[in-house]
Order: structure tokens, then sequence, then C-alpha cells
């Protein structure tokens, strides 16, 4: 068996709520940086189902630059750390490594000749620093902050000159090399979130909590105006140059962008971007033709300067961990739900994703499961929800659960089987039928093909085998494996019941011999606990991923058979793991991805 990885399903950027972030732009044009989790994402802009996951940062990685020759990434993280890594190839070969100061880095910027870097943030003992990348010295100071600097850009010509804002109310002009302090720009009233010079360098523009967006002069710091007399009703968080440099695009927590020709401080163009929260703008990027603009809720969209009212493209997906995955029973979306109850529907060919539209569980998704009437779901708010297939919304009406669910699981003609903490529930058509407390802690739920057998993983070490007879069930076996058993799953043709359990151990049961054992079980887990397996759509293999982020795929009548899928999230715990045909199988993960793998069975 062999396995070739096909592309990822990709997350949005990670955004914090009153704060801005920099996208980073591709020198050609094509593609844009941003980061979420420990994850860098390189991510094609004009066909987003291309993209690229830089994985190797041990914490969170919070900016992300293309050197200006467009063959080196620089990304930073929360400690201070930054990484410069080659794009030419794909295994991203580091080149350097440094930490120059201790602390989260909030920017970064390069000079125009690719040696020299600025990086800025909350450090502990400065905030500020500019080095030589070749060999990581010092190359002059950055700073006269008395407060995190939350953005800073490298004037792209002689004279060079740094520019850095911050918490203090204040951006910073720095000459060199070698940098020193120039000038203060006092005009912000509250904190500076952004600075950015134009193409040519002759200007810089600043934007603010206040509202406002200053201009100056690129070389000598001197002001030159303000854009109109309050640039926006809320904070600015994103300013980005057109290409020529004659106007100017802003974005802002007051839900609008808007471009202004530089040369008039006019405003030429408003996009209104909705009136949710959700909706308040935190990045823009002007790049070539693309006008990119990302909102609190991390989507990404592109705008139409012709048509402000309807954007180009709208870049869904997620912004948190993903925590499960189901396929439509026809297979043609696969929906996935995450820690913050978001539910994407996504369209296996061109990756797109939608939200899930009505009213949701507003928490965690804990399992999901596909229905013959639409994806059933279950959330820490205690409910069962379903979903409608066709139309992509949650159907108005909700079932309590009466505790907190740990799996779900579909039947035919509207059967749905619910394990709580404490209780297994039968719902039928909507209603609650049966419900029966255990002395045991219920993590994850099966029903066989006959619509008769219910398996019911728990934390006593055993899997529980009951009949449904009617709309009463009654146990009737109990399976004892080696640790606690947080999935389970019968083959599509009935004849096998597999599990994955705590201590890392696959286990099958031939379910038309009362259940007896297959002699021998599958370790290649390590002790990592298992938390999904699946089968193939022929009944032959099944897969089985781990929080060690390895997905094996196993050949039933065979223990030495495996294949091997190490690192398939790149260190991230595997959530969820689904056949989307013979030789296609999908996972997820904490990544907040989906992860796409052909395997071969020659």
């Amino acid at each position: 068996m062999s396995f070739e990885y096909k592309g990822a399903f990709a997350s949005l950027p990670f955004v914090e709520r009153g704060r801005a972030f920099a996208l980073g732009p591709d020198p050609k044009g094509k593609t844009i940086l941003y980061c979420n989790g420990r994850y860098v994402f390189i991510r094609n802009i004009e066909d987003p189902a291309e993209v690229d996951i830089y994985g190797e940062h041990s914490l969170q990685a919070t900016v992300a630059k293309y050197t200006p020759s467009g063959f080196y990434i620089c990304s930073a993280d929360v400690s201070g750390k930054i990484r410069i890594w080659d794009t030419t190839q794909k295994e991203h070969i580091l080149k350097y490594e440094y930490r120059p100061f201790c602390g989260m880095v909030r920017d970064l910027c390069w000079s125009p000749d690719s040696k020299r870097l600025v990086i800025v943030g909350d450090g502990n003992s400065q905030f500020g620093a500019a080095i030589i990348i070749d060999t990581g010295t010092t190359v002059g100071i950055i700073g006269h902050h008395s407060s995190a600097i939350n953005s800073a850009d490298y004037r792209p010509c002689r004279p060079f000159r740094v520019a850095t804002g911050g918490d203090d109310y204040m951006a910073v002009f720095h000459e060199g090399p070698p940098f020193k302090y120039n000038r203060t720009l006092k005009d912000h009233t509250k904190f500076v979130q952004v600075v950015r010079f134009s193409p040519d360098g002759s200007v810089l523009a600043t934007g603010g909590s206040d509202g406002m967006v200053f201009l100056y002069d690129g070389k000598t710091g001197d002001k030159l105006k303000s854009l109109g007399e309050k640039a926006h009703k809320g904070s600015v968080f994103g300013l980005s140059f057109s290409p020529d440099g004659t106007q100017l695009m802003t974005c802002s927590g007051d839900k609008t962008v808007k471009i202004w020709d530089v040369e008039s401080a006019a405003e030429v163009t408003v996009f209104n971007m909705g009136t949710d929260m959700e909706d308040m703008q935190q990045s823009c990027l002007w790049m070539g033709e693309h006008l990119i603009a990302v909102s609190l809720s991390g989507e990404i969209k592109l705008l139409d300067k012709n048509n402000p009212d309807t954007p180009l493209r709208t870049i869904s997906g997620h912004i948190n961990n993903i925590t499960s995955m189901t396929i439509s029973e026809d297979k043609s979306a696969i929906y996935t739900g995450s820690h913050d109850g978001r539910v994407c529907k996504w369209n296996p060919n061109t990756r797109d994703a939608v939200r899930v539209s009505g009213k949701g569980h507003g928490s965690q998704i804990c399992a999901m499961a596909a229905s013959e009437d639409g994806i059933v779901t279950v959330g820490f708010d205690d409910q069962l929800k379903v979903i409608n297939h066709e139309t992509g919304a949650y159907e108005t009406t909700s079932l309590p659960t009466d505790g907190q669910p740990k799996g779900v699981a579909c039947g035919k003609d509207g059967l749905i089987a619910v394990a709580t903490e404490d209780q297994v529930i039968i719902y039928r058509k909507g209603n609650k039928v049966f419900a029966q407390k255990e002395d045991y802690s219920c993590l994850s739920v099966s029903i066989h093909p006959n619509q008769r057998d219910i398996a019911i993983g728990g934390n006593d070490n055993k899997i529980h085998i009951y009949n449904l007879d009617g709309d009463t069930l009654k146990q009737v076996n109990q399976l004892t494996v080696d640790g606690e058993v947080d999935t389970v799953a019968y083959s599509p043709d009935g004849v096998y019941l597999c599990s994955g359990n705590s201590v890392g151990t696959v286990n099958g049961f031939k379910v038309d011999e009362s259940y007896k054992p297959i002699p021998h079980s599958w370790t290649f887990h390590g002790r990592s606990r298992i938390k999904k397996v699946a089968w193939s759509p022929d009944s032959t293999h099944f897969a089985s991923g781990a929080l060690d982020s390895v997905i094996n795929v196993w050949e039933v009548n065979t223990k030495g058979n495996v294949m091997r899928i190490p690192g398939a999230h790149q260190g991230s715990n595997i959530t969820g793991l689904d056949w989307l045909s013979e030789n296609i199988i999908l996972s997820s993960g904490y990544d907040k991805s989906i992860r796409k793998w052909q395997v071969s069975f020659s």
C-alpha cells in the first residue's frame, strides 16, 4: 500500500479583536501569507484551493513575510523566534533561526535588498530589533517606544527609513542603517495600529485606534495631511497603497473598507462589509489588481472597485480547531465543526467552503453524522440539531440531549443514537423515544447496517453491544479492550466492528460470530489515544487517526499489512477521518484544516 498527499482545505487567518494583523504579499502577486496556530499558510489568491502549509513552528505563529526577492519567507511566533525558510522547494528548508527578543512578534519587514530584517512586537525588555539575516547581529536600534510596537515598515528606496507604530500612541521614524532614532510623530490620540510606506517611498501612512489616517513625507517625516476629518468611525487596522502609489486602501472596525486618493485626500470608494460584529475589518492588502480584506470572522474577501456592494469572491473556512467531520451520504459535501461552534460545508472538488447558516450550537461541536435527511450535530450546549443538506442551513428545531453528548450515529428512517456522559438516547423522526442511564461514561456510538445492533464505547474499557427492539434498547454483549473506547465503527457490509482506544490499540470483532475478536489487534500508534476509525466503502480496509498525528490504513484480514501516514497534520491532533471514495481519505485536525490523501492498495 502507498499514499500520496493531494492537498488541503485550508483554514482562515487567526484574527484577534482590537488588533491589526499583517497579510504577507507575494512579490509576484500570486499568493498571500497568513498564520493560524503553529502554521503558516501560503495561499494562491486566484485559486484558493492551491495552498501550502508550513508547520515547523513549535508555538503559535503570528506573522510571515516574503523577502523582496521572493526566494525566502520569514515567519515569527509568540516567543520572539523567527525562522527564515526557502520558498522554492516543497520541503521549505530552514536557512536561519534567531530570537531577536523575547516576546510576541507582531510585525516584521525586509530591506529592499533582502539582507536586513526589522522585527517588532511585545518584548519583555525591548519592543523591536534590526538584524543582518546572514549573521543575526543587530544593525542599530529600533526603539524609542514605551510600550508594544504593533507595526513596522521599511522605506523601499534611499535614504532608508524604518517607521514603527505602537501602543504608546506614537509613530517613530528611524534612519540608517545602522538604525537610530530620527523623530517621533505624535498626531494619534490612541494606539497606532499600522504604518506603511508607498511603493516609491515618498509617503508614509499611519492608522490608529482613533480612526485617523495621517500622511507624512516618506523621507523627512514631515506631516502632509490627514484623510478626511476622520477616516473611519472605528479603529483603523489596515493600510495598503495601490501599486502606483496614487491611492490608499484602509480598513476599520467600523465594518468598512475605503479607497482614498492620496493627492487630494478624497474618499473614492466605500465598501460596506456588513452589520455584524464579525464584519469588522482587521486587515487589507492591495496586491496587483487584487483588493483583499479580512474580517474578524477570518473570512477573506476579494473586492471589486466597480461594484463595491458585491465581493468578487469570499473565502471561508475555520479559524478554530476542527473537532468533528462527516461526509454527506451522496458524497457531494464535507461538513466540519469547530471549537467555536462554526460549521462549514465544503465542496470536495473545488474546496470552497460556506458557513452553515441558521441558529447553531454557539459552542463546541462534539460530533456529527450524516443521515438521509441531512447532517446531525451535537454540541456543548447539550442540544441535537439537524442541517438541511440542500439549503446548507440549520433547521429551526432542536432536541435536548439531557447531558454532555460524546458521539452521534445515524441509521435509516430517522433513527439517531446519541451517547452522552451517562446515558444512551434514541431518537426517531425528530422525537426522543428512548433514554437509558448507564453506570459508565459513553464515549462513542455506531449503528449496524441491520438497524438493530448499536455499539457504545465506554470509559470502562468496554464496548457495550445493544439490541434495538422497536424503540427499546437491551444490552446483549460486552467486549473488553485495553483502554477507554473513543471511537467505534461497523463496517458498511456489517461483517466487522472495529474500535480505537486510549492506549493506541485498534481492535476488531466479527459481528456474525457473536462478536468474536479478530485474533490480532493493531498497535502502530504507540500509546497515543485513537480519536477516529473509519471503514473503506468496500469494507476491506479501515483507517485510524490518533493524537500522534499519524493516520494508519489497515487491511482487516492481516495484522502486519499497514500503511502509515506520519505527521498527517504536522504535529496536530487528528479529530476527523472518513473515506470520500474507495481510494480517497479525508482527515481533519487541530491545524483547522482538512487534508486529502490518495491511497493505493496495489
